[in-house]
């Protein structure tokens, strides 16, 4: 329901690429997107099955959750 499942990502995807930066690491991805300013729009390639697909994602607010 967030904001990467608005964008189209879905689970079993692959991301291949942030940016066009060659995702290598887990870590990598998730310092770029930590990076990221809510607002910001960060361009995403997924592999999905045989398909490579761009994505558009808009980074949102961090929500808390209780």
């Amino acid at each position: 329901d967030g904001p990467a499942a608005k964008a189209g990502l879905k689970p079993g995807d692959l991301v291949v690429k942030v940016d066009g930066r060659e995702v290598k690491r887990y870590a990598s991805f998730w310092r770029w997107v930590a990076q990221a300013e809510p607002g910001d729009m960060l361009n995403i390639e997924v592999k999905r099955g045989d398909q490579l697909l761009s994505l558009e994602i808009k980074v949102e607010p961090t929500r808390v959750h209780n």
